[in-house]
């Protein structure tokens, strides 16, 4: 071939992979050997491996430091600007530095979006679109279908899934295609579905959603909590029960919406029983004068049924017909228990509030007869008036807190503020005035009268507590008792035992010491009260009794006593005794005057 200039060569447009391109290979030392040739094929089949900042193809407009290199065994590298971008492999297509372990797996360090799905259309479709496409040639029921998962590691270094959006096939029908979307969360290293969209129904801990939203739990307390942070004296974190006939009118007896109370009853295979429901309906539809209801049902023998009905301003109690003016009553049970309460009566707050099975009472006051449960026919009226009593009958207290910590004390009668206040289990008590028989507690058969004194001080001449049978009238501040006549004192020998001489007599009366005295207004005050009287000092007549007085009253040592009957018998012995010496020395100045 004879000798061409390179530019006046003929183009070749279709090379074919055997054509050779004459080539100086560098790598021989002497000159006659460095002239050879490269077939096409060979040229662009084969490249240097290159490296991220000298790819082995590149473009001499970037200075040839961006282009494609080999990373490593069967893998090709990008490289922008001598950095690694992203590589092909075996496996798939990586961006950024790192392993990968998908087709497609992003690498990156910053905070910024790493994915970004852009679409410039102008039209109303629904692009940019991300589609999960399990393309299989047998679809069934329970096939999952897509997973967007969220991993992280936790404190052992592990790579761990936190939570995860899962869809699966429900029904896989032609044209009746049915599917589940899971949204799922790891709880105590378990990964489970949470909420579940299930067709129509969701689910929140409800695999198999029987509503349009069915939440089940496992735990007691709180399961649903609806929570308003305005700071705003207005109403907040609502509950609205919408029943709107599509837009159309309501229609009175209209049911706008009803909250159920659900469980399950004894039959062999439980069954689902609606025990008690709330139920709000339209009582009238009426522009401007529009009126509501709302009904309150329990499960009565196997029916629900409306026990307590508000329509309107008017008021329905357990099955009444037709509405009274306020209420209608028949047969209210109310309490802590079931029991049947008719017959009673109550008015004030708290009043009755506990009973159960206890009839004939009355309370009227603030927490009057509060706690009673069983007891029977007792009358409270005043704040906290035999408020503690249970089981105890027959009582009647009247003022606050009479007969305040009653329990199972029967027939007391209590008139006046806190009169008989701390009797508990005492019977048969009765009490008139203010703090009468105030600090009675398992006393019986005492009657008390005006135990407070002009000063409103509590000052009983004795204060029954555990004692029986015992009558106290009025207090230590008393100057006067009348009385139209004289006592009529019991004094009927069959009523009598172990009668015996009366010790004390002449020699004991010559020991009284008859004074003359004051009362005080108090021990602490020298002041008077009253007039001069005759009498004698307790302390007195009680040394010449000894340890077993019978004159003096010693049950209470700080408030000694004088039973002035007791001191009659000895005045006669003391008569008696004198009449005798009378009479012997009357014998002897006869016997000296006939001598």
């Amino acid at each position: 071939m004879a000798d061409r200039k390179i530019t006046a060569l003929t183009s070749l447009t279709s090379p074919a992979t055997g054509d050779l391109i004459p080539v100086v290979d560098i790598s021989e030392a002497a000159n006659v050997n460095k002239n050879k040739t490269l077939t096409f094929g060979q040229a662009f089949r084969s490249l240097p491996n290159g490296s991220a900042s000298a790819p082995a193809l590149g473009w001499l407009s970037d200075s040839g430091v961006t282009g494609l290199y080999r990373v490593a065994q069967n893998e090709i590298g990008l490289s922008v600007n001598s950095s690694f971008v992203a590589a092909i492999t075996a496996a798939g297509f990586q961006l950024g530095a790192g392993t990968p372990a998908a087709q497609l797996h992003v690498f990156g360090s910053d905070t910024t979006d790493q994915v970004i799905i852009e679409n410039n259309d102008t039209g109303g479709d629904t692009a940019p679109d991300v589609v999960l496409y399990r393309n299989s040639a047998s679809p069934a029921a329970n096939d999952n279908i897509g997973n967007i998962e969220f991993r992280g590691k936790d404190s052992g270094g592990n790579t761990a899934e936190y939570a995860s959006v899962r869809a699966e096939i429900k029904a896989a029908t032609d044209t009746a295609e049915d599917g589940v979307l899971d949204l799922m969360t790891s709880s105590a290293g378990t990964v489970a579905s949470r909420v579940r969209i299930d067709g129509f129904n969701v689910g929140i801990h409800e695999l198999d959603p029987d509503y349009p939203l069915h939440l089940t739990t496992g735990i007691t307390s709180t399961a649903l909590q609806v929570e308003c942070t305005a700071v705003d004296a207005a109403s907040g974190a609502d509950v609205t029960l919408y029943h709107t006939r599509n837009g159309a009118a309501s229609v009175a007896n209209d049911k706008i919406s009803t909250v159920f109370y659900r469980a399950k009853n004894d039959n062999a295979s439980p069954a689902d029983v609606d025990y008690a429901a709330i139920e709000g309906s339209v009582a009238s539809p009426v522009d401007g004068s529009e009126s509501g209801s709302i009904q309150l049902k329990t499960q009565t023998a196997g029916t629900l049924t409306t026990q307590l009905e508000i329509s309107g301003a008017t008021i329905a109690l357990n099955g009444a017909t037709t509405f009274a003016a306020d209420a209608s009553i028949n047969s209210l049970t109310v309490g802590l228990g079931g029991g049947n309460v008719a017959d009673n009566s109550a008015f004030g707050l708290n009043a009755l509030q506990a009973n159960t099975t206890g009839v004939g009472n009355a309370a009227a006051g603030r927490t009057a007869l509060a706690n009673n449960t069983t007891g029977n026919n007792n009358t409270a009226t005043g704040a906290s008036a035999l408020r503690l009593n249970t089981v105890g009958i027959n009582n009647t207290a009247s003022g606050a807190s009479a007969l305040r910590i009653n329990t199972v004390g029967i027939n007391n009668t209590a008139y006046g503020f806190s009169s008989l206040r701390f009797n508990t289990v005492g019977n048969n008590n009765t009490a008139t005035g203010v703090n009468a028989l105030y600090n009675n507690t398992t006393g019986s058969g005492n009657i008390g009268i005006g135990f407070q004194n002009s000063a409103g001080v509590y000052a009983p001449v004795f204060d029954p507590t555990t004692q029986d049978n015992r009558l106290v009238l009025g207090h230590t501040s008393i100057t006067n008792a009348y009385v139209q006549v004289a006592w009529t004192v019991i004094s009927d020998a069959r009523d009598k035992m172990n009668f015996a001489p009366v010790p004390y007599g002449l020699d004991f009366v010559n020991q009284l010491k008859p004074t003359a005295y004051q009362f005080k207004v108090d021990r602490d005050t020298e002041k008077p009260n009253g007039s001069v009287r005759y009498g004698f000092k307790a302390q007195d007549i009680l040394a010449l009794e000894g340890k077993n007085p019978v004159i003096i009253d010693i049950e209470d040592p700080d408030n000694l006593k004088y039973k002035g009957e007791h001191l009659v018998p000895v005045l006669v012995n003391a008569v008696q005794e004198l009449t005798t010496i009378v009479k012997e020395l009357q014998a002897e100045v006869v016997v000296l005057k006939g001598t």
